[in-house]
């Protein structure tokens, strides 16, 4: 599977293209998921890593990239690693794995593109 890039559409609007590449993880209520970041062939067949990430969920969740989540928080976190709550479109060009938890059972579903 190729994945897609982003465009301008003939009428000036950001749009994504048909069908990219997408994933959905369950998330299992307190417990982390991990997800690596794939590489993908571009339509020339060169190996490429996504540059943006769009998460859609049906509940919360939490995300990290590169740092694991042990807990969902509960108190302060002041040092720059706590986790984002739902995240929305994010640049992950320099992003190797995702960690995802939330406090209820849920999906999310994240889809790749460049």
């Amino acid at each position: 599977m190729s994945i897609r890039t982003s465009e301008w559409a003939s009428d000036n609007s950001f749009a994504l293209r048909g069908k990219t590449y997408t994933v959905c993880k369950v998330l299992v209520a307190n417990t982390e998921a991990t997800l690596a970041i794939p590489t993908f062939n571009d339509v020339t067949g060169t190996a490429r890593r996504p540059l943006k990430a769009v998460f859609s969920a049906n509940g919360d969740f939490w995300a990290n990239y590169d740092i694991s989540i042990a807990a969902i928080p509960s108190a302060d976190i002041t040092d720059g690693t706590a986790p984002e709550f739902k995240p929305t479109v994010r640049l992950i060009d320099d992003v190797t794995t995702l960690h995802l938890m939330a406090p209820a059972n849920c999906l999310v579903s994240i889809l790749f593109f460049r």
